[in-house]
């Protein structure tokens, strides 16, 4: 039995009703999370609320071609991977598309095999970008740890001195331990998080 996909893909093309209905229906038959827009202003709404994994847009659209929103969605979200639609005879725009970094493009008629093979590819990139920025976190919560320590001690030596005042004294101490206790979770859940992710993600399938 073929493995489920994992994924939330945005699919943006002003006849994606009319035209890719059943390409959506398959995707989402496939496993992936699928998310449409007509427009380029409602493709920014979903961006917005929604982490999307990969955009996949249609090149000829009005008021805003595929193109303009790839590169828009470039400035906005830097690492987002996008993937071109284009039509018969468009080889130059897949040449600037390509030039300009994106991650793959496919021409219509759309064949689903070959959409799911650069879906799998493009949320493999997604997922390595995730993976990269948790190890920023999980260093970044490590130092906050470090620090905590230090002035846990700190704060024990000088709590210590207090007299007078012996449930201050136990509210500083379960404060500070408190503090050092949800430190070490969160290292250990984006540690567990980062493992898992990395063995599952390996290859080019997606997450």
């Amino acid at each position: 039995m073929e493995d489920k996909r994992e994924g939330r893909v945005l699919l943006v093309d002003d006849m994606v009703k009319e035209e890719l209905t059943s390409v959506v229906r398959a995707l989402t038959r496939l496993g992936y999370d699928v998310h449409t827009s007509e427009t380029a202003v409602g493709a920014f709404a979903i961006l917005k609320e929604i982490p999307i994994d990969v955009v996949i847009t249609d090149y000829h659209m009005p008021f805003v071609d595929g193109l303009e929103l790839f590169h828009r969605i470039r400035a906005k979200f830097p690492e987002m991977p996008v993937i071109m639609i284009t039509g018969v005879g468009s080889v130059d725009v897949a040449v600037e598309f390509m030039k300009s970094r994106g991650t793959d493009f496919l021409s219509k008629p759309v064949n689903l095999n070959e959409l799911d093979q650069k879906i799998r590819r493009a949320v493999g990139i997604s997922m390595n970008h995730e993976l990269a920025h948790l190890r920023k976190t999980l260093e970044v919560v490590k130092e906050h740890l470090n620090l905590a320590s230090a002035n846990s001690r700190t704060i024990f030596a000088a709590s210590d001195r207090i007299t007078g005042n012996e449930a201050a004294v136990r509210e500083i101490h379960a404060s500070s331990r408190n503090l050092g206790q949800n430190l070490i979770a969160a290292i250990k859940a984006i540690e567990s998080y980062v493992s898992h992710t990395g063995e599952n993600g390996q290859d080019s399938g997606g997450r």
